[in-house]
C-alpha cells in the first residue's frame, strides 16, 4: 500500500492513513572541491536508474553553486546546503533534468520524490488484544508511579517536546489540548501551499493525531487514552489528507523541527527504496550535529530521530536505513485468558533486517484521532481508532528516548541512542538480531 514513508519519495506514513527495492544513485552532484561542470548527457546518464524506479516524483531539487542564492524567500531547507525545489514546468523528466543541468548556477540536481503514509496492511479485529497494550508492554504503569513521586522528573518530563513530523495533529482533541504547537510544510509541485496557511497544521489524514497520541496523550482525566508521558508535542505537517506530500517538504519540516528545539523527532513515515539521497542525507546529518544551549551553561548535541521500518514484510526502508535514524520495528501480541497466555511477536507486517535497532508495540495500537474524523473513523463515533503499522511502533520508541532526555537533558543524541539500546527487552535471538535490533523498547529500564 503506496503511503507516506516520509522521504523525496511518496513518502509513506507508516501505519495508518511498499515494496523492496535495489538500491540506486539518488541524484548527480559533484564530489567535494569539483567545480567543473558536468555535461547534460553524464548527468542524464547518472540518474537514470533512478528514474526507472516506480516511485513519482513532484519536480527537482536543485543545488546551487556557493555564492548563488535560490529564488525562494520562504523556505529553510534553502539555508542548508543550498537547496531548491523546483517544478517540471511542463517539460518531461529528462527535459527538466537536461534544462537544470545546463544552468551555470547548478551543481547538482536531485528527483523531488513523492512521499506517502503507508495505511495499516491488516487492522486486527482479535478480541484477544488487549486495548492499549502497548504501554503496559513497554511498563509504562511503573514509569508512571514513578513520575508521579517525583515533581522534578514530572517537570522534566512536561519540558520535553517531541516532533512528530507527518500529516498535521488535532490541536484542540480532549487528550493532547494545551501541548501542540506547530507549523506546516506541505507545498504542490510549484511550491504553492496546499490546505491552508503555514500555521494551519490541523490533521485531515489522522495519522498524525494518532502518532501524537501514543507519545503524550493525558493520562487521568477520565476519558480516552493514556500516552507514554505529558510532552510537548511539535507537530509539523508534511502530509496532506491523503497521506501524500514531498520529500521536500520533509527535509523543510525536520529542520524546522531542530530549529525550533526538538531533540526527538518522530518520523512516522518512509520511502520506497532503501536509500536516501544526497539532499535527505545531509539534513539527517544537520540534525544529528546541531548543538542547543543548556539551561546551566553549556551545549547539548544532535537530535534524535527516529524512523519507521516498514510495513512490507521486507528489509527495511529509507529514511530508516541512514545511519543518523534509529529504524524502529513493530511488535503485535496475542492475549489469552491470562497474563501466562500472552505473547509479544514480530508483527507480520513489519520490514527486518540488519538495519533494525529497536522494536516497539505497532499491531491494533488505540490512540487518538481528529475531532473531525470521529464520526467516520471513530471508535463509536468517539475521537480514537485502532491502527497498525511501524508507524505506531516508531512513537513509542521516540517516547522512551523522551522519557532518557528528561531524565539526561545534557547528554548527546549518541548518548541517548546508546541507553535506547541498553535499556530493552531482549525478545528475539541472544544480542541483536535482523527482528528486534537490540530488543523491544522498555520506558521503566529507558529511566533507571
Amino acid at each position: 500500500m503506496k503511503r507516506l514513508f516520509l522521504g523525496l519519495l511518496l513518502i509513506p506514513l507508516l501505519g495508518g492513513c511498499q515494496a523492496s527495492r535495489v538500491p540506486t544513485p539518488w541524484g548527480v552532484h559533484f564530489e567535494e572541491g569539483q567545480n567543473a561542470p558536468v555535461s547534460s548527457s553524464e548527468l542524464l546518464d547518472s540518474v537514470l536508474p533512478e528514474r526507472t524506479s516506480s516511485s513519482p516524483v513532484a519536480g527537482l531539487i536543485l543545488r546551487l553553486k556557493p555564492g548563488f542564492r535560490t529564488l525562494a524567500t520562504d523556505s529553510t531547507i534553502q539555508l542548508v546546503n543550498r537547496y531548491q525545489a523546483v517544478s517540471l514546468e511542463g517539460r518531461s523528466l529528462d527535459e527538466a533534468i537536461a534544462f537544470h543541468s545546463k544552468r551555470p548556477e547548478v551543481e547538482g540536481v536531485f528527483l523531488n520524490h513523492r512521499v506517502h503514509v503507508s495505511e495499516p496492511t491488516v487492522t486486527p479485529n482479535d478480541i484477544l488484544f488487549a486495548e492499549q497494550w502497548g504501554p503496559q508492554a513497554i511498563h509504562c504503569p511503573e514509569v508512571w508511579a514513578w513520575i508521579e513521586s517525583s515533581p522534578q522528573l514530572a517537570a522534566a518530563v512536561g519540558s520535553v517536546t517531541v516532533a512528530v513530523v507527518d500529516s498535521g495533529v488535532d490541536k484542540d482533541h480532549p487528550d493532547l489540548a494545551g501541548r501542540v504547537t506547530g507549523r506546516k510544510f506541505l507545498t504542490d509541485s510549484d511550491g504553492n501551499p496546499l490546505e491552508g496557511t503555514s500555521n494551519d497544521f490541523s490533521d485531515l489524514c489522522s495519522h498524525g493525531t494518532h502518532v501524537a497520541g501514543i507519545i503524550a496523550a493525558s493520562r487521568n482525566n477520565l476519558q480516552g487514552i493514556a500516552g507514554v508521558a505529558n510532552f510537548k508535542i511539535l507537530a509539523v505537517k508534511t502530509m496532506d489528507k491523503d497521506g501524500g506530500g514531498s520529500e521536500y517538504d520533509i527535509l523543510e519540516g525536520i529542520k524546522y523541527a531542530v530549529d525550533h528545539g526538538a531533540r526527538v523527532i518522530n518520523l512516522s513515515l518512509g520511502l520506497s527504496e532503501t536509500m536516501v539521497n544526497a539532499p535527505f542525507m545531509e539534513t539527517l546529518e544537520y540534525a544529528a550535529k546541531a548543538t542547543f544551549p543548556l539551561p546551566a551553561g553549556g551545549v547539548a548535541t544532535g537530535s534524535l530521530i527516529l524512523a519507521a521500518a516498514g510495513n512490507d514484510g521486507a528489509s527495511v526502508m529509507a529514511p530508516a536505513t541512514d545511519p543518523n535514524s534509529i529504524a524502529v520495528s513493530s511488535t503485535s501480541q496475542f492475549a489469552g485468558t491470562s497474563p501466562l497466555n500472552r505473547w509479544e511477536f514480530l508483527s507480520a507486517f513489519s520490514n527486518r533486517g540488519n538495519k533494525v535497532e529497536v522494536a516497539a508495540p505497532g499491531g491494533r495500537i488505540l490512540s487518538t484521532i481528529p475531532l473531525g474524523l470521529a464520526a467516520v473513523k471513530g471508535i463509536d463515533g468517539q475521537p480514537y481508532a485502532y491502527k497498525s503499522g511501524t508507524s505506531m511502533a516508531t512513537p513509542y520508541a521516540s517516547a522512551v528516548a523522551a522519557l532518557i532526555l528528561a531524565k539526561h537533558p545534557d547528554w548527546s543524541a549518541e548518548q541517548l541512542r546508546n541507553k535506547l539500546r541498553e535499556s530493552v527487552d531482549d525478545l528475539g535471538a541472544p544480542g541483536k538480531d535482523p527482528l528486534y535490533g537490540f530488543g523491544r523498547v522498555n520506558a521503566l529500564k529507558a529511566i533507571q
